[in-house]
């Protein structure tokens, strides 16, 4: 995509200038229009930085309550009143398979309990429609058509309820590095609703 190319022209108020791409120099733009634009886009600008700031804030503020966490683990969060707000700590545990180890760790065990599935993402084009895929979709494979045209993707399932059921049955034996585990601190914020005042 070409890059855009701007020019400065004067706005409404001193010090601000419209940035106006170049095939667009000689439109007339009302007043009214230019004023609210302007006003929209300092206003936006103005909380674009107070977010980064404030996201800042978040951050230390987040990693201040995890190292205490950390070093009193039964603290989980608060509930208050004055700020109407619940907040709750919590370590977020994202576990991925490894499918070659699990493969081995399952043994036939592993189809009832993995299932993996493939998606084909397709780019259709004028000369390669629709039809042209259904009817070819299988000659395609393993073609220049199929490698420029069509991505796969590969998802793997895990059931965990009958993995950790048939473990603790003792079906079979866990090999080491069959999941990879990524544990994540989190904090949750959630409103407190205002109580309803008696009339």
């Amino acid at each position: 995509m070409a890059k855009k190319k701007f020019l400065k022209r004067d706005s409404d108020q001193p010090g601000i200038k419209l940035l106006v791409l170049v095939e667009g120099v000689g439109v007339k733009i009302p007043k009214k229009a230019i004023r609210e634009f302007r006003l929209n886009c300092q206003k936006f600008i103005r909380t674009h930085f107070k977010i980064q700031e404030l996201e800042a804030k978040r951050d230390d503020l987040k990693a201040k309550i995890e190292a205490i966490v950390r070093k009193f683990p039964f603290l989980s969060g608060i509930e208050s009143k004055k700020e109407q707000g619940k907040l709750i700590a919590f370590d977020s545990m994202k576990r991925e398979p490894n499918i070659e180890i699990l493969k081995t760790s399952l043994g036939t065990l592993f189809s009832a309990i993995v299932t993996e599935s493939l998606s084909l993402e397709i780019v259709l084009t004028p000369e390669l429609n629709k039809n042209f895929f259904i009817e070819k979709i299988k000659e395609a494979v393993g073609s220049k058509v199929f490698e420029t045209h069509i991505s796969v993707k590969s998802e793997v399932e895990v059931d965990y309820t009958r993995f950790l059921k048939l473990l603790n049955e003792g079906k079979f034996t866990p090999i080491p590095g069959s999941f990879s585990e990524d544990i994540t601190f989190k904090v949750r914020v959630d409103e407190i609703k205002k109580e309803a005042v008696p009339k």
